[in-house]
């Protein structure tokens, strides 16, 4: 039974011509301006290694003013640390991940505190800052229009499911933030 109602949802989400109106997107657009934003990307150099105990020890001569640069090179754990020397790519808080929100706190030329990120414990500097910024209505409506769809859809949806009784084996979480 429950294979036969999935079978029947799918093919009917595929079949399934959802609208969103301008006017709906605008109301959007406006209420949610902040989430909408560009984020900041961040320039970073790093210095990898396996155990917080070396993280530490390395953070402690940093603040005590030993060069950062120098320290990538000693410590880093990195394999391609000679071609880098631990300088990143500009990340944003998607790359960044666990490690945002502290570094999203710091400066230009400030230094984290010992991070656990992928398995190890960075370091971080940074280097540079690129702010984010509010993008303009035409540049986010596809993206609202794809947030709407996916609201609208799931909201019609749990109605079916409720009015007519339908268990759905659950393959998909959070379709409605």
């Amino acid at each position: 039974k429950a294979e036969e109602n999935n079978q029947i949802v799918s093919y009917v989400l595929n079949n399934l011509d959802i609208k969103v109106n301008d006017k709906e997107l605008e109301e959007y657009s406006y209420k949610h301006k902040k989430e909408l934003r560009k984020p900041n990307f961040y320039k970073l150099q790093k210095i990898v290694v396996k155990n917080k105990d070396e993280a530490d020890k390395i953070y402690g001569s940093l603040k005590n003013n030993d060069n950062f640069a120098k320290a990538v090179k000693k410590y880093s754990k990195e394999e391609n640390i000679k071609f880098t020397k631990g300088i990143t790519q500009y990340l944003s808080i998607e790359d960044l991940k666990d490690a945002y929100l502290p570094i999203s706190k710091l400066a230009i030329n400030e230094i984290s505190r010992p991070i656990k990120f992928n398995g190890n414990y960075v370091i971080f500097k940074i280097l540079d800052i690129q702010e984010g910024a509010e993008q303009s209505f035409p540049m986010v409506k596809e993206r609202i229009r794809r947030i709407l769809t996916v609201k609208k859809t799931s909201s019609w949806l749990k109605d079916i499911v409720n009015k007519y009784g339908i268990s759905i084996e659950k393959k998909y979480e959070n379709l409605d933030k």
